[in-house]
């Protein structure tokens, strides 16, 4: 393989494609990026097993062929080399391979690619478009309430539901539940659903921009295809819980917030939480007022201004839950929705009405 291209698209393509790299890959070979150079592009690969990006980018290919390069060093190497055109060489045995730019030659061993797993075809498959703009904003208002506990893998993905026009999404980590739901014009596929993990969707957040997205569900695998980038995952297995059954029908009390004003308020006063994350909020007659105490540092209250329909409650909850809701939602004005101290309250827009955060409260000591 002898191939030339730009240092500012190879570095791209490599900080997109590294990120299904495991840190503790279960084989040498899934350390690295595999490259392959053919009819004048380069594709870029690699995989985890759960999680699988290629990027395929055009190259001026003197010389067809393909490797596998350690993917840690070759991310570095490439975002440190100045911008210009590189030049990549390999005797395609897996032996050493030379990346050459300007006065700088790095010659590292690199794998064998036979080695390396097959990326899936997908070739004969047909998905639905969806506007990426509009695929990661979904993505956003959900990612926040994925768990992070390994032993619960159900809840470390994120539930998908296309059916009817609409594109749903759902995550939660049994604190929080988030639920974003959007209408989406030419969507009528039949319904499908599938639980995909929260990390390959905050890939294809970040990988998407303005490109238009094809999600093709598949028994076991769904595939984002981005044109240029194509992000592959397998589906968490199981059963995703009834989140339904947590949705209050009514509330006794609604609080309309300006929600800059409240993450400002939360963000203070939770500066005195440090090691419990716990902030109250005593609301009543039009005003809230934040509180938390820490017996190492002392105390903090700030009164927020808000409007208030229905009467009075005392609630605590954790500061960095609620800020991840309030900071998912994109409109100034929000309702808070309770019922009782102890009952989940759901944090909503006043306009948009397809999200819903629900917070479980802290009981208070």
């Amino acid at each position: 393989m002898n191939i030339q291209i730009s240092q500012e698209e190879l570095n791209r393509a490599v900080q997109t494609v590294q990120k299904a790299v495991s840190p503790r890959a279960l084989l040498p070979v899934l350390s690295g990026v595999h490259f392959k150079a053919a009819n004048g592009m380069l594709h870029l690969y690699a995989t985890d097993l759960e999680l699988s990006i290629k990027c395929v980018l055009p190259a001026t290919v003197r010389e067809e062929g393909e490797t596998v390069i350690p993917a840690r060093l070759l991310g570095e190497i490439v975002k440190n080399l100045p911008a210009g055109n590189i030049e990549i060489v390999s005797d395609d045995k897996g032996g050493n391979i030379k990346i050459i730019s300007l006065n700088a030659v790095f010659d590292i061993r690199s794998y064998s690619p036979s080695d390396f797993p097959k990326f899936p075809n997908i070739t004969g498959h047909s998905g639905v478009k969806i506007s990426g703009r509009v695929l990661s904003d979904v993505i956003k208002h959900v990612i926040k309430a994925v768990s992070r506990d390994e032993t619960r893998p159900i809840l470390s993905g994120v539930l998908i539901n296309i059916d009817k026009g609409h594109l749903k999404m759902v995550a939660t980590d049994s604190y929080r539940l988030s639920i974003k739901d959007v209408a989406v014009e030419g969507l009528d596929a039949t319904q499908s659903s599938a639980v995909i993990p929260g990390r390959c969707l905050d890939e294809v957040s970040k990988a998407v921009g303005d490109k238009d997205v094809e999600i093709i569900l598949e028994p076991n695998l769904v595939y984002f295809d981005l044109g240029d980038t194509v992000i592959i995952s397998r589906l968490i297995e199981g059963q995703f819980p009834n989140y339904q059954q947590l949705l209050p029908s009514d509330c006794d009390l609604r609080v309309k917030f300006s929600r800059q004003d409240l993450i400002a308020g939360v963000r203070r006063v939770a500066l005195l939480a440090q090691s419990t994350s716990l902030v109250k909020m005593k609301i009543d007659n039009n005003e809230v007022e934040i509180s938390a105490i820490s017996q190492d540092l002392g105390s903090a209250i700030e009164r927020v201004s808000a409007k208030t329909f229905g009467e009075g409650i005392e609630i605590a909850f954790n500061a960095n839950y609620l800020l991840d809701g309030l900071q998912s939602i994109g409109e100034d004005e929000i309702n808070i929705e309770l019922n009782s101290p102890l009952k989940p309250g759901l944090v909503r827009p006043v306009q948009d009405r397809g999200f819903i955060y629900l917070i479980m409260p802290v009981r208070i000591g």
